[in-house]
């Protein structure tokens, strides 16, 4: 995970991209309407709430993640990442 990422806004309900390396991330705001259905159908209701995915294997791990779990979230994208 870099100190640096381009955004590229998709313009569609407040979510972002964000692309950069090996990891890829997405954020979804629960407060917007448009994403309200998505987060409870993804059962995301404690926020920031994390999913890790890993392209054909699919989703690997979930858990909410607030600022005293960051940790957690650097050790499970240092698990699930490829090699660079």
């Amino acid at each position: 995970v870099g100190d640096k990422y381009d955004n590229a806004k998709s313009g569609s309900g407040g979510t972002e991209i964000t692309k950069m390396g090996r990891v890829r991330f997405a954020e979804m705001q629960y407060d917007n309407p448009n994403n309200e259905e998505m987060c409870k159908l993804l059962n995301a209701t404690k926020l920031p709430y994390i999913f890790i995915y890993k392209g054909s294997q699919g989703k690997m791990e979930e858990f909410q993640c607030g600022p005293a779990k960051f940790q957690m979230l650097v050790d499970a994208v240092d698990k699930y990442a490829d090699p660079a």
